[in-house]
């Protein structure tokens, strides 16, 4: 299990925020929390999930419905193996999946073959 680095990594605004996020039964419950906390909306609604920006470092990523949270949690179970290497570092998450924190990193652009080719090299 990874542990949880929040004291380590957050403001103090956000130390508030996450420990509201602990106690969360839903990603309703979550997503309402998110938006009241007016955080800055990375990307439109996408096939599964939903990605705010924490600060300059960390996202939160929630399941955009109740069935989507399987992709949290495989997101969490594969990083132990992945490692910090090969995926973006999950640095918290809800137990049952509602959501995850981890860091912050600039997609590839998916029209720019010869950047992803540099970087998988």
């Amino acid at each position: 299990m990874i542990p949880f680095l929040s004291e380590f990594i957050f403001f103090e605004e956000q130390q508030s925020l996450l420990e509201k996020l602990k106690a969360v039964h839903s990603t309703i419950e979550t997503l309402d929390i998110i938006r009241n906390n007016n955080l800055e909306l990375l990307t439109e609604e996408g096939s599964t999930r939903i990605v705010y920006k924490l600060n300059e470092r960390f996202v939160i990523k929630i399941p955009v419905q109740n069935s989507y949270i399987r992709f949290n949690l495989e997101e969490i179970n594969n990083f132990p193996c992945l490692t910090k290497t090969f995926a973006a570092e999950i640095t918290e998450f809800h137990p049952k999946g509602y959501w995850l924190v981890m860091e912050f990193i600039k997609p590839f652009d998916r029209n720019n073959p010869e950047e992803f080719n540099q970087k998988i090299e």
